[in-house]
Formats: structure tokens, sequence, C-alpha cells
């Protein structure tokens, strides 16, 4: 049978062909390929070789501009779409997923909450195998299949002791009804024994998942202080939402520029600011992609860097990408920086929920600093409610002391007003609540 590419005016003596937009032309209509996208090479050569009908594929982007039945995708694809925009839009198609996570369940909960909340419930989470995937593409999953994972992520155990007694009242129901009808058939040879069972109370410890807020963090002209308060406030926010039994993430991003001080105070590596801007420049920025260039310290990720090797190339569009794309799923301290005219401040105001506005328990200091922030209301509409005041060095030797700067700071409309002691963990906790909302 012969048959005529779409493309090119040629013919084929065969009885399919693969056509340049992705499908294969039969004489009976059209068959769907295969996408092979997980984003790393070694493994899409390895299961394009023993999947017949499939296609690599490099980017998010070109699933959704072609159809395919089946797409074996994972969270390394790259692309500017965020991967549960992907997922959705992909399945709103019908189109079945098979999902590699290259994670354990626990780390990424939420994702496999969506994934099954969606219909997908071809899984693979840990270090995945070719035959695994391969297996998994010839026998698809069903609900039932994945149903411990979901009772895990969603935080619903307790549904599995439910069920578990309400099998057993069932099963001693069955026991009750039949004895009773032994009883009747042969009476007075049966004794009733009374069969008394202690209940058992289960408490299933849940994680609460709440709105990560940004906060900021600004000092007028105290650089070295705003960069160290970042740093305490972040391991702070660490400490206060593990005991409080909170999942989040807690990100610690750097925008003071040309002359960053937390990498040194940290004895880290700054970031690759450089390849992050052209990353945001040609569009191929992802979440994913960033969290692979962000530095780890503990259970901090960090973002810093902005030397003056860089600093003519960032601009407010570079870091509001990178601030958005990190407060996404992390509760955020952003340090930044000192001054009004640096984009990393102005993003911050911008962008935060909540800003820490640094002074030193002297009236110059505080006078000074509250003037400018009235600028800043008629410059850029700046929301006073989310300003905090923070008096540094407030003691009994100090200029002023906090009853003063708040009796200032109610006169020029401002309401929050916090003393932070030399030993400022004793009040983290307390102003972290504060800042919460808790």
């Amino acid at each position: 049978m012969y048959v005529k590419c779409i493309y090119r005016n040629v013919k084929i003596a065969t009885g399919c062909f693969k056509t340049l937009c992705g499908f294969f032309v039969f004489k009976g209509g059209v068959f769907k390929l295969v996408a092979i996208a997980t984003g790393i090479p070694e493994i899409d050569n390895q299961l394009a070789q023993k999947i017949t009908d499939s296609q690599i594929v490099h980017y998010r982007e070109y699933l959704l501009k072609n159809k395919f039945e089946t797409v074996i995708i994972s969270p390394h694809l790259e692309g500017s779409i965020p991967v549960e925009d992907t997922i959705f839009q992909l399945r709103s198609r019908n189109t079945r997923i098979i999902f590699i996570l290259f994670a354990d369940i626990e780390d990424r909960a939420e994702l496999i909450k969506f994934l099954i909340t969606c219909g997908v419930y071809d899984i693979i989470a840990g270090s995945a195998t070719i035959d695994e995937i391969v297996d998994i593409y010839n026998n698809p999953r069903t609900f039932a299949d994945v149903t411990p994972v979901y009772l895990k992520v969603s935080g619903a155990k307790d549904i599995t002791v439910t069920t578990k007694q309400v099998q057993q009242e069932t099963e001693q129901a069955d026991y009750k009804t039949a004895s009773q009808e032994v009883e009747k058939i042969v009476e007075k040879v049966i004794k009733k024994e009374k069969i008394v069972e202690k209940e058992k109370v289960v408490e299933v410890e849940k994680p609460v998942f709440i709105q990560p807020v940004t906060v900021g963090v600004w000092s007028l002209d105290n650089p070295s202080l705003s960069a160290k308060f970042s740093i305490e406030l972040a391991k702070g926010f660490d400490s206060f939402l593990t005991r409080k039994r909170i999942k989040s993430q807690i990100a610690l991003v750097d925008f003071e520029e040309i002359t960053p001080r937390i990498p040194s105070i940290l004895k880290i590596q700054p970031c690759n600011v450089d390849y992050i801007v052209k990353l945001i420049n040609s569009g191929d920025l992802t979440q994913e992609i960033l969290e692979k260039h962000l530095v780890k310290q503990g259970n901090l990720k960090v973002f810093s860097g902005i030397g003056d090797d860089v600093f003519f190339t960032v601009n407010e569009k570079h870091l509001l990408t990178i601030l958005r794309l990190i407060n996404r799923t992390a509760y955020t301290v952003v340090n930044a920086g000192y001054g009004i005219w640096t984009s990393g401040v102005v993003t911050t105001f911008a962008e935060s929920n909540r800003i820490l506005v640094l002074v030193e328990a002297t009236k110059f200091s505080v006078v000074k600093t509250l003037k400018i922030l009235n600028k800043l209301e008629h410059m850029w509409g700046l929301d006073k409610s989310k300003i905090h005041i923070c008096v540094f060095g407030e003691s009994l030797t100090s200029e002023i002391d906090r009853r003063t700067v708040v009796d200032i700071a109610e006169q020029n409309n401002f309401k929050h007003v916090h003393s932070i002691p030399a030993k400022m963990n004793k009040t983290l906790p307390e102003l972290i609540e504060t800042l919460i909302g808790r």
C-alpha cells in the first residue's frame, strides 16, 4: 500500500510512516506516539529503545502543542510552564501519564497528591529502573494500587484504622447473628460468653500545611545588621515551624547588591547569578532549574551573589522572577539590603507580606528612617500596615526606649513596633508568631 507523506510529496512502500508532526499515519487513521520526556537523556534513550512508537521530547511546551496517547514525564523536564499546569492540561485531554518522581514520597507529598487527584496512578517514587518504567507502561495501575500512597500523602492514615474497625464490627455482628441462630435450634446447649474488648484509640499525627509568607528585612543605612538579622530570622523560622509541626520549606533570599555579605557570614559560595539571569532572559528558567542553583545550608535554601560583576545586568524583572519562583513553596526571608535606590529594595517592598524595618535605639535613626518611609508611601504607594519597626540596642543607657519609638511611630501611622535585644533568639519566636498570624 503506497501512502503520501503529508509534509513531502514522497511515496513510501510501507503500511505506515513517521511524519514530522509526531504521528504515525495508517490507511485507517492516526496512531499517536508515546512521548518520553523525563528530562534525563540517558534514561530517555534507553526507554526509546524499549518502547515502540515512541518519541523523545525535551520541553514541556512541546507536549502541549502536540497530541500524545501516553506521556512518560518527570520534574526534570525543562520548560517555562509549571509541571502541575502541564499535568493538568495533559489529563484534560485524557492523556495517560507515567510520572517518574526521582524522589521519595515524603519529599514530594503535595505533588503526588495533586497527581492522584488528576487521575495519574502510574507514579514511580525513589530510584526508578528502566525495566520498572517499561513494566508500568505495559501494565497500567489503578487507584487501588496507589490508595496506600494517597492515604500517606494526604495525612489520612486514620481512614485505614476506621476501615479496620468497621470490618471488625461487621465480623462481630455476623458472629452474633450466627450465634443467635444456633441458640434457637439447639436450646440450652450453647452457653453465651460475654466478650469484652478494650476500645483502642489511635492518634494520628498530621502535619499542618499553611500558606507561606514572605518577610522582607531592610535597614536605611546598616547593611551589616540587615544581613545578620535576615540569617537569624530565617533560622528562627525553621526552628519555630518545626516546633509547631508546620510543614514548609525555608528560603533566604539575599538582594543586597554590589557587596553581598550573606555568603561570607554563612561561609557559602554565591549562586551563579549570571547564568540564572541568562535563563530568565531566554524564558527558560523554571522552579526546578532554579532549585538546582540555590545553595543549601541545613534546612535553608539560599539565593545570594549579586556582586559588582553582575550588578549592571540584574534588574527588577530578574529579581521578581527569582522571588516568585522561590516563595511559591517556601517561607521566605528577603534581605533587601540598604538604601532605597536598588532593585533589591524596590522588589522586596513590593512583594513582601511583611517588612521588618531595622532602626537603632537613637532618635536620629528612628526619625530619619520614618521620614524616608513616609516619602516611599507617596512615591511607591507603600502600605504602612505591613511595616514592622524593629528597634535594636535598647537598654537602660540607650537614648530612647520602645515606648518612645511607639509614640513616634503612631504619630506617623505605623502600628507595629518590636524591641530586639542583643540576644535576639529569645524574642524571635514571639516576633515570628506575630508575622505569620498564628
